[in-house]
């Protein structure tokens, strides 16, 4: 059984000749880990792995108006300008680090919005340095846990807004579609669908030795299943 699935899946990466150059995006979308991976359908029926990380927020380590970064720079000015109108706190503004103490009162809040930002900056510096022709996201899904499920929701737009603010077209897939495409088992875990991402990739070598985790994984299955899709 192992051996036809792998025996699929080689058919398929030959049957992909009629595609032209192609470079394509695939996006993990997560708060804490956002995972991200560049492919390329080259003329001549190759698939060749370009590059691929993980967008990290620490969130618990964030720091609220932390000056270093200059989207945080943006953010913090431009929080300092929204709370102008009390007078009383005015007043008592006498150096940034009295902006920073009025900030942190609500440290979730500002993590979050942080966070999200850092999503868009980061993917839109990648858009931009590796010119993909095209993206692929997987869909997000309500679970149990609310808040968890808007958080995630929120992670994924921020994603998405950084491809529409680069003109990328995206196409979303579902989770289930995504490890049918892969692995030919829509229910296979995240160590099954990284085993066989070598069967889908001609310079596989170049990256195998790299330690990824399943974030990074997972976007490489993600902008495979597009390329399967086109």
């Amino acid at each position: 059984m192992k051996n036809t699935t792998q025996d699929n899946i080689k058919n398929k990466i030959e049957e992909r000749n009629d595609i032209k150059d192609n470079i394509i995006l695939g996006i993990d979308p997560g708060l804490k880990h956002t995972g991200w991976a560049l492919i390329n359908k080259t003329n001549d029926g190759k698939v060749l792995y370009i590059s691929s990380g993980v967008i990290k927020n620490l969130l618990n380590n964030l720091k609220s108006g932390d000056l270093s970064d200059p989207v945080l720079r943006h953010n913090t000015l431009y929080k300092s300008n929204s709370i102008s109108s009390d007078t009383k706190n005015i007043k008592n503004i006498k150096s940034i680090c009295d902006i920073k103490k009025l900030l942190s009162t609500n440290k979730k809040s500002e993590n979050l919005y942080i966070a999200l930002g850092n999503i868009f900056k980061k993917l839109n510096i990648i858009i931009q340095e590796y010119n993909p022709n095209c993206a692929a996201i997987e869909n997000t899904y309500a679970n149990i846990n609310l808040e968890s499920s808007l958080k995630l929701a929120q992670a994924r737009a921020a994603a998405i807004i950084a491809c529409s603010h680069n003109n990328l077209f995206l196409t979303t897939y579902q989770a289930k579609t995504i490890k049918q495409t892969v692995s030919g088992n829509g229910n296979a875990d995240k160590e099954q669908i990284k085993s066989v991402l070598p069967f889908h990739i001609n310079n596989f070598d170049q990256f195998k030795k790299k330690k990824m985790i399943y974030d990074e994984t997972d976007a490489i299955a993600i902008a495979i299943c597009h390329l399967l899709k086109l």
